[in-house]
C-alpha cells in the first residue's frame, strides 16, 4: 500500500506541474494575441500630451579591436543597452495568470533607432536599430522595456600621430536618433562613466578614461534639436615594444658613429667604418617601415631623419679630417685654424692656458723652410748635422734681425764666424748657403727677388760652406788650397 501511494503522488505531482505549465503557456500565448491585437508597430509609442519618449544610453565598452592610424577609425566591441517606456503596450499580470514580462522579436515592435552617427562600417550595417541590434526586447507589465545588445562599432577617429609612439588619442562615437528630433525622442545617459568591471585590456592601447556626454544640437537639415550621447574613450599607447624595437636599437647604431673619431687615422678604417653604420641604418628603418605610421611627420621620424643627417654629417667629417691629416706640404686654412685652435680649443679646454698659436706658427714655418734648404744642400752635396740645432740657430738670427731692417745678420754657429751680407749683395767672411735659405729676411715678400739674386752670385762666386759632419775634410781642403 505504502508504494501504491507513493505512486500515486508522483502522478498527481506531474499532473499539476503539467497542468500549471500548460495554464501558464496559455496564458502567455493569450497575453500574446490580445496584447499585440490590433497593435501597430510602426506607430509611435507618444500619447498626446504626454512628451517625448525618453530613451536612457548606456554604452559599455568591452574591448579595443583596432585603431588605425593610417585609415583614421577605431573598431570596438561594446554593450549597447537602452531602456524605455512604451505605454501601448501594458497589461495586468492578475488577468494572464502573473506574467510580469515577456520577450518579443524588434521587429514586431517600436523600437528607438539609436544610429552610430560616424559609422564607416564596410558591412554596410547601420551601426544600429534592428540591423544591428538583433537581440529580444523585454516586456514588462508596466510598459517598460529593455533592449540589451552586443555589437561592434568601426567608427570614424582623428588619430595624431605627432608623439608616436608616446602619443595619446581621443575617439568619439555619437549615438542618436536619425529620424525623430528631441520632439519625439529624448535620449539620458545611464552612467557618466560606463567602464565595467568586464573590460578586456588592449596590447597596444591603454584604457585611461571613458566618458558619455547628452548634446542636443540642430543641424542645416531640420529646423529642430537632435539630441545625441557622445561616447569619449581616451587611449594612451603602450611605447614599451616600440621602444625595444625602435628607439634602443637606432640609438645604438647611430652612437657607432662616433667609434670613427677614435680610430687612428693610420688604420685606414674610418671610412669603412661610417659607411657600414650608414647602410645599417638604412636597412634598420625600411625594416621598421611597417611599424610606423604611413602619413604626417612624428617625432620617431624626425628622430630617423636627424640620425641619418648625423651619420651622413659625421662621414663628410670623417673624409675631411683624413683629407688634411694626408695633406703633409700644404698648410692648414687660416679661417679652420683660426676656428679649431682658437674658439674650440677655449671650449673644449677652459682651464688650461692658451697657447701662442703665432709663434708656433713661426717657428714651423721656420723648420718648414730649414727642412727645404737641407734638401737643397743635400742636392748640392752640403749638409746639416744638427738640424735642430740649426733650427735654434735659424730663430735666433731672426730675432736678431729685427733691429737691423736694412741689414740681414746671419749666426754662424760653424767657428762662430758672423757673416753680414749688405742689399748690394757684398758679403764680409765665409757664407753658408743654410743660413742664406733660412734667413727670415728671405721670408718677406718684398725682399724675395733680392734674395734670389743673392742666391745666384753666392753661387757664382762659389762662396757655400758646409756645415755637416765632413766638415773636416772642408778644412782640409782649405788648408791645401793656402797652403798652395
Amino acid at each position: 500500500m505504502r508504494c501504491n501511494d507513493i505512486v500515486l503522488f508522483i502522478v498527481v505531482l506531474r499532473s499539476t506541474v503539467f497542468m500549471v505549465n500548460g495554464a501558464l503557456e496559455v496564458n502567455e500565448t493569450r497575453l500574446h494575441k490580445e496584447l499585440f491585437k490590433g497593435y501597430n508597430k510602426h506607430a509611435h509609442p507618444r500619447l498626446p500630451g504626454t512628451g517625448p519618449v525618453v530613451v536612457t544610453f548606456d554604452f559599455q565598452l568591452i574591448r579595443i579591436l583596432d585603431v588605425s592610424a593610417r585609415s583614421q577609425y577605431i573598431t570596438t566591441y561594446a554593450w549597447v543597452n537602452q531602456y524605455w517606456e512604451n505605454r501601448l503596450l501594458k497589461w495586468d499580470p492578475k488577468e494572464y495568470g502573473g506574467v510580469e514580462e515577456i520577450h518579443v522579436s524588434p521587429s514586431d515592435i517600436w523600437v528607438p533607432d539609436t544610429l552610430l552617427y560616424n559609422n564607416i562600417d564596410e558591412e554596410e550595417r547601420m551601426g544600429g536599430g534592428r540591423t544591428t541590434y538583433t537581440t529580444n526586447v523585454e516586456l514588462r507589465y508596466d510598459g517598460k522595456n529593455t533592449w540589451l545588445n552586443p555589437a561592434m562599432f568601426k567608427s570614424i577617429c582623428n588619430v595624431d600621430v605627432t608623439n608616436f609612439p608616446f602619443d595619446d588619442q581621443e575617439c568619439r562615437l555619437k549615438f542618436g536618433s536619425w529620424a525623430f528630433d528631441r520632439a519625439k525622442i529624448d535620449l539620458a545617459v545611464k552612467n557618466g562613466s560606463t567602464l565595467n568591471t568586464y573590460y578586456i585590456k588592449n596590447g597596444e592601447w591603454k584604457m585611461l578614461n571613458l566618458t558619455a556626454k547628452r548634446n542636443a544640437l540642430k543641424y542645416q537639415c531640420c529646423p529642430h534639436e537632435f539630441v545625441d550621447i557622445t561616447v569619449s574613450v581616451k587611449i594612451r599607447r603602450e611605447s614599451l615594444d616600440y621602444i625595444l624595437k625602435l628607439i634602443i636599437p637606432c640609438s645604438l647604431i647611430s652612437s657607432m658613429i662616433f667609434l670613427g673619431f677614435v680610430l687612428p687615422p693610420e688604420s685606414g678604417e674610418r671610412i669603412g667604418l661610417s659607411i657600414t653604420v650608414l647602410l645599417a641604418m638604412t636597412v634598420f628603418q625600411q625594416l621598421s617601415s611597417e611599424l610606423m605610421p604611413s602619413y604626417g611627420f612624428p617625432l620617431l621620424g624626425q628622430f630617423y631623419f636627424a640620425i641619418m643627417l648625423e651619420i651622413g654629417l659625421s662621414l663628410a667629417v670623417t673624409t675631411l679630417i683624413l683629407n688634411f691629416y694626408h695633406r703633409n706640404r700644404r698648410r692648414m686654412p687660416k679661417t679652420m685654424r683660426k676656428v679649431i685652435l682658437q674658439c674650440l680649443a677655449r671650449v673644449l679646454f677652459p682651464c688650461q692656458k692658451p697657447k701662442n698659436w703665432n709663434e708656433i706658427h713661426r717657428k714651423s714655418v721656420l723648420r718648414r723652410r730649414l727642412e727645404n734648404s737641407n734638401a737643397l744642400d743635400a742636392e748640392r752635396g752640403v749638409s746639416c748635422s744638427d738640424s735642430e740645432f740649426c733650427e735654434e740657430d735659424v730663430y735666433e738670427q731672426e730675432k736678431s734681425t729685427r733691429r737691423d731692417q736694412n741689414l740681414t745678420t746671419w749666426v754662424v754657429q760653424e767657428s762662430g764666424t758672423i757673416c753680414t751680407l749688405s742689399p748690394n749683395c757684398t758679403a764680409n767672411g765665409d757664407h753658408s748657403f743654410l743660413n742664406l735659405a733660412a734667413s727670415p729676411q728671405n721670408t718677406r715678400t718684398k725682399t724675395v727677388g733680392f734674395s734670389k739674386d743673392c742666391f745666384k752670385k753666392l753661387k757664382r762666386n762659389n762662396s757655400f760652406r758646409s756645415r755637416d759632419t765632413n766638415s773636416g775634410r772642408a778644412g782640409k781642403k782649405r788648408s791645401s788650397s793656402s797652403d798652395t
